[in-house]
C-alpha cells in the first residue's frame, strides 16, 4: 500500500489520468477504502477518487462498492443534527470595510455552531458555496487570494463538532479556475469534504441525498443510491417539496437576496416525521418557518 499511496502522491493530476486511475484502482482490488487514500494523498479528496473511479471503471464491481462503502460510511447517529447552506464567506456587505476583522456575513456561521455547542449537536452538514471566490456579481468581496488564510482565521473550529462539506459552484470556480488548494478544507478543525455538488449521508439510519444545486446533481458523475429525501442549498431560500422529496435549505448570508430566509436548520428526526426547525442569523427560532417532511414514503 505504502508504495502506491508514494506513487500515486508524485502523480501531477494535470495529465497522468491513466495513471492516477491504474494506481487507485490496484489500491481498491487490495481493499484499500476511498477514505484510506483521500487521508494520504494530499491532492486526492475523495470526490476526485471517486470520479476517477466512475470516469475510467463505472462497471466495475468492486469500483462500485468501494464508493457505496465510502457513502455509506458517513453516518450521524444523533437524532438531529445542523444543516447550513450558502455561507459564502469574504463577501461582504456594501458599507464595510474590506480590512475589518469581522464581517456581517459570518454572523450566522457563529450562530449556528453556538447553537450546535450549546445544545450538543456533534454534527454539522454544510451544502457548500462556502467561500464567495471570485464571482463577478459583486465587487463587496476579499481579494481571492486572501479568502482562504480569512477562512481559516475566522471558521469555529470546534473539536467535539464534526463538519461535512461539499463544494458548491462558488467553491469551485474559486478551486478550478485559480489553482486554489484542493484541500483548503483541511485548514478547519474537524471538517470532512464528502463531496462536489452531490453526496449522500446516513442520519438515524435513513439515506439522504445531499447537493448543493439538486438539479445539477445528476450532471456529475454519480452513483445513484435509494434515498429518502434530499437537501439541497444553492437557493438561498427554506422550503420543502413533499412530492418530490426535496428540502432546500436557506442561506446562512448576510448578503443573500431573500432577507427574510437567513438562517440555519436544525433537522431533528422524530417518531413519524423530520422536523425542519428555522433559527435565523441572530440565532432566534422563528416557529412560524418550522416544517415536517412525512416519513411516508
Amino acid at each position: 500500500m505504502d508504495y502506491l499511496i508514494n506513487e500515486l502522491n508524485k502523480c501531477d493530476t494535470t495529465y497522468e489520468f491513466d495513471k492516477i486511475y491504474n494506481l487507485i484502482k490496484k489500491l481498491i482490488d487490495s481493499n484499500v477504502t476511498i477514505k484510506q487514500i483521500d487521508e494520504a494523498c494530499l491532492k486526492l479528496p475523495a470526490y476526485k477518487i471517486i470520479d476517477y473511479l466512475m470516469l475510467y471503471g463505472s462497471n466495475d464491481i468492486n469500483n462500485l462498492n468501494a464508493i457505496k462503502n465510502y457513502y455509506t460510511s458517513l453516518k450521524i447517529n444523533q437524532n438531529k443534527c445542523l444543516v447550513i447552506a450558502d455561507s459564502h464567506i469574504g463577501r461582504l456587505d456594501k458599507n464595510e470595510n474590506i480590512n475589518s476583522k469581522f464581517h456581517n456575513n459570518e454572523r450566522g456561521l457563529y450562530m449556528a455552531y453556538n447553537h450546535a455547542l450549546k445544545n450538543n449537536i456533534n454534527n454539522v452538514i454544510h451544502l457548500g458555496d462556502l467561500l464567495e471566490g471570485d464571482s463577478e456579481k459583486t465587487q463587496y468581496r476579499l481579494n481571492t487570494s486572501n479568502q482562504f488564510e480569512y477562512l481559516k482565521n475566522i471558521y469555529p473550529s470546534i473539536n467535539n463538532i464534526k463538519t461535512y462539506l461539499l463544494y458548491g459552484n462558488h467553491d469551485y470556480n474559486l478551486i478550478y479556475f485559480n489553482g486554489a488548494n484542493d484541500k483548503f478544507y483541511k485548514i478547519c478543525n474537524n471538517m470532512e469534504l464528502i463531496g462536489i455538488n452531490y453526496s449522500y449521508i446516513n442520519f438515524c439510519n435513513y439515506i439522504i441525498k445531499l447537493s448543493h444545486e439538486s438539479k445539477l446533481s445528476e450532471s456529475f458523475r454519480n452513483i445513484d443510491l435509494p434515498y429518502n429525501f434530499e437537501l439541497s442549498g444553492h437557493s438561498h431560500y427554506f422550503n420543502i417539496n413533499n412530492k418530490l422529496r426535496l428540502v432546500n435549505i436557506p442561506s446562512l448570508a448576510s448578503v443573500s437576496l431573500d432577507q427574510d430566509s437567513i438562517g440555519y436548520i436544525e433537522m431533528i428526526n422524530e417518531e413519524n416525521e423530520f422536523l425542519f426547525k428555522f433559527f435565523d442569523q441572530n440565532g432566534n427560532y422563528i416557529n412560524s418557518k418550522e416544517k415536517i417532511l412525512s416519513k411516508i414514503f
